[in-house]
């Protein structure tokens, strides 16, 4: 079904049908193509229709065809985007940037995949600094540091004038594709249901397996005495059968065991700690025994963060600090979650995923709540006065009424009975919001607009 959609796109230049319940816009989100790539084409058409990014925000660079640029060539896509935004008024309504699967994503010489790399960085990190004061530090060898680092705010070019560069790639566009379906804002998890696991894959020696033991347990230990679901394993293979996997933080030492075989929880992401994890996102250039961004985006991941280059040294654990903003602080997304972990930017940062894919998490009804979720059409949309939920009363356990950020605005008590919900939402503010039910049947939800 997947490889006819994408021939549909492809050879009549058609798009997929537009994302059900789509709330929050992506009118601050840049989509960057290669336009010799005709798959990076449709691929970005794809994402587009799917989150109605406007026509404009398309952003088609004519881009050497290999994953591995050097510095003239970085600096003749870097102009192209820059004049592109420039002339279409881009800069400053401009939070995020996606790059699509056939742009390249490596800049450097061809040390790249020596052990120290040299001068290699993730053209995406350095993108990140496009309109910065500091984008004279870009392909530079000190980096330059990331305002985001440990903060709390939510994102915005207007006070910190960086972009957040993410990408959708993976082995194939049938990967690309099935990880733009999957993601998006709001995706809702049982708390009860899911789990945060870091895995020392094949640590060679007890000091390794040690430090990676303490290291994970350190970022693990504050999110499971806060009632996360937590595991740290140092079996000497890749997991298998684990389920709900919400996060997953991995060291895969050297030679690799293989990828890990996970049933993901909606939203969840990935860190691997190791080598070159995005040094390359075609099969036939890398060890298939390597575990890559790649290979965590085929099993299901909705987001990874990787090392463009082979250096260990360049690899920081710090995805505590992404877990926390994205699992404690309601509305964080996946762009703003994972570069609250990066002190450094213009380095070896790669993050896969849609920017604003984000959760909203419900107290747990029962094993598997979230997998039964379904989308409801609520009446009228917008509404002033009487919502309407075409749900039979006797069938909901709970309702909730969320903000966009995830709080709970009401939770309304529904009178016994059969026939549909009506609820009254003249006291909320105008806004978007979130109809959550859990039902008999598993999780309900509707979006809908409240207007004055």
């Amino acid at each position: 079904m997947k490889k006819l959609a994408l021939a549909w796109v492809l050879v009549l230049g058609g798009v997929p049908p537009l994302a059900l319940g789509q709330s929050i816009t992506y009118d601050d989100v840049v989509v960057v193509v290669n336009s010799n790539d005709s798959v990076s084409v449709a691929l970005g058409n794809y994402f587009m229709a799917a989150r109605s990014i406007p026509a404009v925000n398309l952003i088609a660079v004519d881009a050497p065809l290999a994953e591995t640029i050097d510095a003239a060539q970085f600096g003749v896509v870097k102009q192209q985007i820059k004049s592109y935004m420039q002339a279409n008024n881009l800069v400053g309504p401009i939070n995020y940037m996606v790059m699509i699967k056939g742009m390249p994503h490596r800049v450097g010489s061809t040390d790249c995949d020596s052990v120290p790399p040299n001068g290699c960085s993730a053209l995406d990190s350095e993108f990140t600094l496009l309109f910065s004061q500091d984008s004279v530090l870009m392909l530079g060898s000190i980096g330059a540091q990331n305002p985001l680092f440990l903060s709390t705010d939510p994102h915005s070019f207007a006070t910190d004038h960086t972009l957040l560069v993410t990408r959708l790639d993976g082995t194939n566009a049938m990967d690309v594709m099935a990880l733009i379906d999957r993601s998006g804002p709001l995706l809702p998890i049982v708390k009860q249901d899911v789990i945060l696991i870091g895995d020392v894959q094949n640590a060679t020696t007890s000091t390794f397996t040690s430090f990676f033991w303490n290291t994970f347990n350190i970022y693990l230990d504050p999110l499971n005495a806060l009632g996360w679901d937590t595991l740290v394993d140092t079996v000497n293979t890749s997991l298998s059968d684990s389920v709900g996997v919400l996060a997953f933080l991995t060291h895969d030492g050297a030679p690799s065991p293989g990828v890990p075989d996970l049933e993901w929880s909606n939203g969840g992401l990935a860190m691997a700690y190791t080598y070159a994890t995005a040094g390359s996102f075609n099969t036939s250039t890398v060890d298939p025994q390597k575990l890559r961004c790649s290979d965590l985006i085929a099993d299901g991941a909705y987001g990874v963060r990787g090392s463009v280059n082979p250096s260990f040294a360049s690899a920081q654990v710090t995805m505590g600090y992404t877990l926390q903003r994205y699992l404690e602080q309601p509305g964080s997304n996946l762009a703003e979650s994972y570069y609250s972990g990066i002190q450094l930017l213009s380095r070896s940062d790669l993050i896969l995923g849609d920017p604003k894919t984000s959760i909203t998490i419900s107290v747990g009804l029962g094993p598997d709540t979230q997998r039964a979720t379904a989308s409801l059409q609520v009446f009228p949309n917008p509404c002033a006065d009487e919502l309407t939920v075409p749900m039979e009363r006797s069938k909901v356990l709970r309702c909730r009424l969320l903000a966009m950020d995830g709080r709970a605005v009401m939770e309304p008590v529904l009178p016994p009975g059969a026939g549909p919900i009506s609820l009254s939402v003249k006291d909320l503010l105008a806004g978007t919001y979130v109809v959550q039910l859990h039902t008999t049947e598993g999780l309900r939800m509707a979006w809908f607009t409240v207007v004055d």
